[in-house]
């Protein structure tokens, strides 16, 4: 009896275990005819576009191969060959970032190669024509000067001066020419620092963009849930499309803006050379304007720096005092401050009684004018006393020589006067 039980629980043991393998082999099955199926439906409709990640389309997947397994105890929601697919796209995603920035580092280094070629190019224009603009001001405004003292003239100029007007038309246009140009080098100096530092920026952000992919993609090794792998995934993918964006503009619209001042800055220095040319021709050395304006500048800072070591020196000996002569300066300088406003006080307040009494004072009355009457014919004495008391001041010595003179212009007419009256009364 016991044998007997002890066969029937092998027998059912067995059909069991042929169970099992009979239901694995139909699910092996089942899954390869729904992934044919998938392939068929994935290639009858290329409009739908798969991930990148995806490529179970172009996969030989063996019999054996536990697909799709869930692996709920790491993670929710989380197959692992569907994250090991996103692994394999964001590792190519990341040599993509990896060769953009270097493709970037190497193009900051051309064009800071340029950079220096351009500063040995400007030093040598600077050292062959030492110039400053406001020696060129200077000898700018002589020129125009003189200019307008010539076109003042206006049409009254002979040959000479009008040949001199046109030598002086020439030197101004030299000058403004030179002026312009000395001021195109310094702008297109400044341009290029200001790009380049646009550039170093640029070339940073992509070093930072390529360091977060790195760190991206070594999270995505290190996790298993695929939801997290694909958030991870699409940064290096953003990353890239940065990177791309960056070196496209360093490629066309960068490198098109430095070619373009190169060459603004190349005829800038060539119409220095021409100004410079024609300036000689015409007489003008800036060579002296410049040594006079160097030598000016020199006496400028050295008189600065002697007053500063002077004030230093006062400054120093003040503190050097002891404290008692600091305690008596200090009272006298009170002391001033307070005798001047005494000072200003008594002024105000003498200024102020010196009105008041010439306010008070009578004013002195004025005598009238007294008529002037004719002078009759008198004698000598009489007519000089009627003359006193007019002018009412003794005369001189011409004075009364011309009354006397005036004396006997006047009888013959008194007389004529008195003949007429006597033969009026016959």
């Amino acid at each position: 009896m016991i044998r007997l039980h002890v066969s029937l629980a092998v027998f059912l043991l067995v059909s069991c275990e042929c169970m099992v393998q009979a239901m694995d082999e139909f699910s092996g099955s089942s899954d390869m005819a729904s992934s044919t199926e998938s392939s068929s439906v994935a290639k009858e409709t290329p409009d739908k576009k798969a991930p990148e990640w995806d490529e179970a389309a172009t996969l030989v997947i063996p019999h054996d191969d536990k697909t799709g397994i869930t692996t709920d105890f790491f993670d929710n929601h989380t197959n692992w060959y569907h994250k090991k697919q996103i692994l394999t796209a964001a590792r190519k995603k990341y040599i993509d970032v990896t060769e953009l920035q270097e493709a970037i580092s190497q193009k900051k280094e051309e064009f800071a190669h340029v950079r220096t070629g351009i500063n040995d190019q400007l030093n040598a224009f600077y050292k062959e024509f030492n110039i400053e603009e406001a020696s060129i001001a200077k000898v700018l405004a002589k020129v125009s000067e003189a200019l307008k003292e010539k076109e003042k003239t206006g049409s009254a100029l002979d040959p000479q001066e009008q040949k001199q007007v046109e030598e002086f038309t020439q030197r101004k246009t030299a000058l403004e020419d030179l002026q312009q140009a000395l001021a195109s080098v310094k702008e297109l100096d400044t341009n290029f620092d200001k790009a380049l530092a646009i550039l170093f920026e640029q070339e940073e952000l992509a070093r930072a963009y390529e360091k977060g992919a790195g760190e991206q993609y070594d999270e995505i090794e290190k996790i298993l849930s695929d939801q997290k792998a694909e958030v991870l995934f699409l940064h290096i993918k953003s990353a890239g499309e940065n990177l791309a964006a960056i070196k496209q503009y360093v490629d066309d619209d960068f490198a098109s803006f430095i070619s373009k001042t190169k060459s603004e800055l190349d005829k800038a220095i060539a119409t220095v050379k021409k100004s410079m040319e024609t300036l000689k021709e015409q007489g003008i050395l800036l060579e002296d304007e410049i040594k006079e304006a160097q030598e000016n500048e020199k006496k400028a800072q050295e008189e600065i720096a002697a007053k500063a070591a002077a004030q230093a020196a006062l400054q120093k000996r003040l503190a050097e005092r002891p404290w008692w002569q600091k305690s008596l300066d200090w009272f006298k300088q009170k002391f001033g401050i307070v005798q001047v406003y005494t000072v200003s006080v008594w002024q105000k307040a003498k200024t102020v009684v010196v009105e008041k009494l010439t306010l008070k004072k009578a004013p002195t009355k004025i005598q009238p004018k007294q008529e002037s009457k004719p002078i009759e014919p008198q004698g000598s004495s009489s007519a000089a006393k009627s003359v006193e008391s007019v002018t009412g001041s003794t005369q001189s010595a011409e004075v009364t020589k011309a009354i006397e003179m005036s004396k006997t212009s006047i009888q013959p007419v008194a007389l004529a006067k008195s003949t007429e009256v006597k033969t009026d009364k016959k």
